[in-house]
């Protein structure tokens, strides 16, 4: 009351809690530029054969494999499927089939994953991709600035260290995505528009392939 007889203002002072983000804008910060980290991949075992450079790919929903392995693993016969892989230059494969609850082998741990079976017109040296069902079952962490992916498998982690893995092109060197056709039996193809390059169009799988009956 004193400040208002006396015709004085009061000014209060208010505190106001800002975000690191909005922090980071007023104070003029800025993050350091970093370069491409290149591919992360892992080593797996199926079988007698080891895959030293296993490619990690969170964009893919399924595990995929050259056809030239499944036969050296013994495999003929393959449960069909409507998945269709759509190459960055909008061309498209139909896999052969699929794989069901295959032992991938990791330290002394094997872990049960489905793999989709492609045929490819070059055999790559380090061939199968490993999506994000997998890098789910063994609890993947991926360090994209230290290069570094932990697996954490029941009792035991595993670390693997990019900078000790040779880093390879996977199927082709070629950008791809993956469709479940089962999701859109029945509808019409439809193109979706390209940004830039590296965008690709999903497309409609059409038919099943048959059981193979080829030997090994």
């Amino acid at each position: 009351m004193k400040e208002l007889v006396a015709g004085k203002v009061v000014e209060e002072e208010n505190v106001m809690m800002v975000t690191k983000e909005c922090s980071a804008i007023l104070q003029n910060k800025v993050l350091t530029k970093k370069g491409d980290p290149g591919r992360f991949v892992i080593s797996v075992k199926i079988g007698p054969m080891t895959f030293a450079c296993s490619l990690c790919d969170l964009g893919s929903s399924v595990n995929l494999m050259p056809y030239y392995v499944a036969k050296r693993l013994g495999f003929t016969k393959f449960k069909p499927t409507k998945i269709s892989l759509v190459f960055a230059d909008r061309s498209t494969k139909l896999p052969i089939g699929v794989i069901e609850d295959l032992h991938v082998r990791i330290e002394d741990t094997l872990i049960p994953a489905d793999f989709v079976v492609l045929e490819l017109d070059e055999e790559p040296k380090d061939p199968l991709i490993l999506g994000r069902a997998f890098l789910c079952t063994t609890r993947a962490i991926i360090d994209v600035e230290e290069g570094i992916v932990d697996l954490r498998l029941g009792d035991m982690d595993v670390r693997f260290e990019m900078n000790k893995l040779l880093k390879k092109p996977m199927i082709d060197g070629q950008t791809f995505v993956i469709h479940d056709g089962s999701e859109i039996a029945g509808e019409v193809t439809e193109e979706i528009l390209a940004k830039d390059s590296l965008e690709v169009a999903l497309t409609k799988a059409e038919g099943v392939h048959n059981f193979l009956s080829e030997d090994t």
